[in-house]
């Protein structure tokens, strides 16, 4: 005689598909449901990018910039600190555009932390290209010491801390600063002027395109400086809108195109891990 426990075990497995699939399915559903909320709206903070911290130490320059370029982001932060944070305060990296490319990463993660690292390079990095693009990173990671250090001295005289003082009042939303991007995009060196054509491309090209006062034939050359007379023009041009007005409409409308940025790749980063999770690597 079949064990009636038995018999009940396999009358359980041999259950029809209609059965069991529709559950089945549903476990699924909330597990794919729990990871995206989990990667959606918790920061990674705690995350490393193991590939990217072998390359911010590699031997070959270009291998470091790239690395830096890849932690670019708020989730680059604890890489940023395990890797970058060492180096440049123990001053071990002896090439100025990896040095740049670091401190660039640091103002892409806007920790206010970050400040005590680049105040120092700001005020000793031999490289005023890597001093402009600390401020800018120092005004990305702490508005308020930003303000601090500008005033902390009555006039920083040297052409790249006007210059990146400028780029950090900017990336708040204060033109104070585009005269004086104005003026060294004519007066500075040449790679101060080829850099600042450059910003004033990237920077306030839009600003006058959305009052539409950006001229249609600018001799924009990448890598090279600005005729001053175009300069000059750009300077009237300026001197006949509200910047800050424009600039203060744009800003609106980029915060919240920011974010849909960053909702969307958080989704992407979602999407892999499960992905990963289902199918393996």
């Amino acid at each position: 005689m079949k064990d009636e426990t038995t018999d009940r075990r396999t009358r359980g497995w041999q259950r029809p598909v209609s059965e069991w699939l529709p559950a089945t399915v549903a476990i699924l559903v909330l597990l794919v449901a729990a990871l995206l909320i989990v990667e959606t709206v918790r920061p990674r903070r705690f995350y490393i990018d193991r590939e990217a911290a072998q390359m911010l130490v590699a031997a070959d320059v270009e291998e470091r910039k790239q690395g830096a370029w890849r932690v670019a982001d708020p989730d680059g932060a604890l890489t940023a600190t395990l890797v970058i944070l060492p180096r440049l305060e123990k001053n071990e990296e002896p090439d100025a555009g990896v040095r740049e490319a670091y401190v660039y990463a640091l103002g892409q993660m806007k920790r206010p932390r970050f400040f005590d690292t680049l105040e120092p390079l700001i005020r000793t990095d031999p490289s005023g290209y890597v001093r402009q693009a600390a401020w800018l990173a120092a005004a990305r990671s702490d508005e308020r010491r930003f303000r601090e250090l500008v005033g902390s001295q009555p006039d920083w005289a040297d052409p790249w801390d006007q210059i990146g003082i400028a780029r950090g009042w900017l990336v708040l939303g204060d033109v104070r600063g585009v005269d004086v991007m104005l003026h060294w995009a004519t007066r500075g060196d040449e790679v101060q002027r080829a850099l600042l054509a450059e910003l004033l491309y990237r920077d306030v090209a839009p600003i006058l395109e959305a009052a539409g006062r950006w001229p249609l034939a600018a001799p924009a050359v990448e890598g090279k400086p600005w005729p001053p007379a175009f300069v000059a023009d750009l300077g009237r041009r300026c001197g006949e809108v509200n910047l800050q007005r424009v600039l203060s409409a744009s800003r609106r409308s980029a915060s919240a195109a920011e974010q849909v940025r960053r909702d969307v790749g958080r989704l992407a980063r979602a999407r892999e891990r499960i992905k990963r999770f289902l199918f393996g690597p």
